[in-house]
C-alpha cells in the first residue's frame, strides 16, 4: 500500500439500524472526521446488535503500521435514573475494552463516555495513525531511513537524530512504583529515574513559625561539579493541606522539570528547575518505588542531588527525548495550565489540518477561501478597534 492510498470501510448498514450520525447530538461531533482529517465519517460505521443485545457500531481504523484495527462503539441502555445528557457508550479495540484518555489533561477516565466523545476520539486516532504511517513509509524510501548501517551513517552525516515523547497525568498512577515504571519505559535513554513517596509533605515546607515556604531552586551539574541557585522563597500563611502544584511548588510558574544529557551510560550534565535539594527532602522520603498510597512523590536521577515534586493528582507529566535518547527532559506541570495550552494547540491543528499536512496538496479554491476568511476576520478586528 502506498502512502495516501487509503480506503474506507463502506459496508451496507444492517437491518435498518439508525446511522451513527443519529446518535451524535452535537454538530461538532458529526464533522469531527473533517476536522481531524480522517475519512471515517459517521456512515462508515456499520450498525448491528452485539452478543449482549446492545447496539454496536463498528469500523476499521488504521494503526500506525498500516494495518487496521476493529473499532466497536457499544451503546449501553439508558438507565431510568441516569442524570444528564449523552448516550453512554464504551469502545472495544479488537475485542478489548479501551480506556478513554482526556485529550487535554491526559487523565485516564472511565471507559464509559458519551458516544460523541468516543467518535471524536476514534476519528482523531485514525487521522493521527494515517499521518504516522505516511511518514513511516516516506522515511523507508529515503537514504537515511531504516536500520541498515548505510542508513545510520547517512543519518549521522545529516545530523538526524531520533526522539520522541510520552504524556501522562499523575492521577493515572496509584503509587511511586507505577510512576517509576512509566518513567523507564518507551525510550532508549540510559537515565534511571527514581520515584519516592513523600511522607508528611507539609513538613518539607514549614519554617520554625509554621509558615508555608515555597522553595525555588535551580540545581545544575556539569561532569562532577554541581551548583545550586536559590531564589528567595515565597512565605505564605499557614495551610493544612497540599493538594496540587500551586500549594507545593513555586507559585509562578506552576511547574518543575528535570533534564539530563548522557554519553553512553554516564550523565554529562543535568539541570533541576524549581526543585528541592536532597538535604531538605531526604528526611521525608519513603522507600523507593514503594506501593504505599501517598499524596506526593519525589523524583530524581542517579547522581543528581536535586528532586522535583509530583503531586498524586492534577499534574501532567511530559517525558521527551532527543539525540537518540542522549537528551531527556521530564516536565511536571499543573494540569490546568497544560489543558489551556493543549486545547489551544489542538484547535490550531484542527483549523489548519490540511495546511500542515506535508502529504496533502492544497487546491486553489482552498487557498482562496482561507485567504478570504482571514481577510474578513482582520477587517472585523480592525472595525472593532476603531469603534
Amino acid at each position: 500500500m502506498s502512502p495516501g492510498s487509503f480506503t474506507v470501510d463502506a459496508r451496507p448498514r444492517m437491518g435498518g439500524t439508525m446511522p451513527l450520525e443519529s446518535w451524535l447530538e452535537r454538530g461538532a461531533y458529526v464533522s469531527a472526521h473533517t476536522i481531524y482529517g480522517s475519512p471515517l465519517d459517521p456512515h462508515a460505521f456499520v450498525g448491528g446488535t452485539g452478543a449482549d443485545g446492545n447496539l454496536v457500531y463498528s469500523a476499521q481504523v488504521m494503526a500506525t503500521d498500516g494495518t487496521f484495527d476493529e473499532i466497536e462503539l457499544v451503546i449501553l441502555p439508558r438507565d431510568a435514573d441516569q442524570v444528564g445528557p449523552g448516550v453512554s457508550t464504551y469502545c472495544r479495540i479488537n475485542g478489548t475494552i479501551a480506556d478513554y484518555w482526556c485529550p487535554n489533561t491526559y487523565r485516564r477516565l472511565s471507559h464509559i463516555q458519551d458516544i460523541g466523545l468516543w467518535y471524536e476520539w476514534v476519528t482523531e486516532r485514525d487521522a493521527h495513525n494515517r499521518q504516522e504511517y505516511r511518514r513511516s513509509e516516506h522515511s523507508k524510501h529515503q537514504p537515511w531511513g531504516g536500520d541498515s548501517l548505510d542508513a545510520q551513517l547517512e543519518r549521522i552525516s545529516l545530523d538526524i537524530a531520533r526522539g520522541g515523547e510520552l504524556w501522562s497525568n499523575s492521577a493515572n498512577f496509584l503509587n511511586a512504583k507505577q510512576l517509576e515504571k512509566w518513567l523507564s519505559q518507551g525510550h532508549s535513554c540510559p537515565v534511571s529515574f527514581q520515584a519516592y513517596p513523600v511522607i508528611n509533605p507539609l513538613g518539607i515546607h514549614r519554617d520554625n513559625e509554621g509558615n508555608h515556604i515555597h522553595f525555588r531552586y535551580i540545581l545544575e551539574r556539569f561532569g562532577e561539579v554541581e551548583t545550586s541557585h536559590a531564589y528567595p522563597p515565597t512565605i505564605m500563611p499557614k495551610i493544612y493541606d497540599v493538594s496540587g502544584m500551586a500549594d507545593m511548588g513555586s507559585v509562578n510558574p506552576r511547574m518543575c522539570a528535570l533534564a539530563v544529557n548522557t554519553e553512553g551510560a554516564e550523565i554529562t550534565s543535568a539541570v533541576t528547575e524549581w526543585g528541592i535539594p536532597a538535604e531538605y527532602i531526604e528526611p521525608y522520603l519513603g522507600e523507593r518505588a514503594s506501593e504505599d498510597s501517598v499524596e506526593w512523590y519525589a523524583v530524581t536521577t542517579a547522581g543528581m542531588s536535586g528532586f522535583i515534586l509530583v503531586p498524586k493528582t492534577a499534574a501532567t507529566l511530559q517525558l521527551t527525548w532527543d539525540n537518540d535518547g542522549a537528551h531527556m527532559v521530564l516536565c511536571v506541570e499543573d494540569e490546568n495550565l497544560t489543558a489551556l495550552r493543549v486545547s489551544t494547540l489542538r484547535t490550531f491543528r484542527q483549523n489548519w489540518a490540511h495546511w500542515i499536512d506535508e502529504f496533502y496538496s492544497l487546491d486553489t479554491h482552498e487557498v482562496e477561501t482561507k485567504i478570504a476568511n482571514l481577510e474578513a476576520r482582520l477587517r472585523k478586528l480592525d472595525e472593532v478597534e476603531n469603534q
